[in-house]
């Protein structure tokens, strides 16, 4: 159960910097296309395969969803890891100088 909420809080934690990754006028706007692709693809009506064919039909959608989303989680990683290294300052006491 602990395991569940963790992935439920991953799932948030993702969702919002997603947000703020489309917010950002700094990031590209092909690649903020890319990140709302696979919603859009999911939820449109025309596909690759009709989903009428069952599991063809599923399958397009599901392939394309996950390689777009997982071309986006390595842009947002990046895009975290820029905004935690932004937020860094190095105090007087974390070196010493000789």
């Amino acid at each position: 159960m602990k395991q569940q909420f963790k992935k439920i809080k991953k799932i948030f934690g993702s969702l919002k910097l997603a947000g703020e990754y489309l917010m950002d006028s700094e990031a590209s706007l092909a690649k903020k296309i890319l990140l709302v692709t696979p919603l859009f693809y999911i939820i449109a009506p025309f596909d690759l395969v009709s989903d009428i064919i069952p599991i063809l039909g599923w399958l397009d959608d599901t392939v394309i969803g996950l390689v777009l989303w997982n071309y986006m989680y390595g842009i947002l990683s990046d895009y975290n890891s820029k905004d935690d290294k932004a937020d860094y300052t190095l105090d007087d006491d974390e070196y010493d100088i000789e």
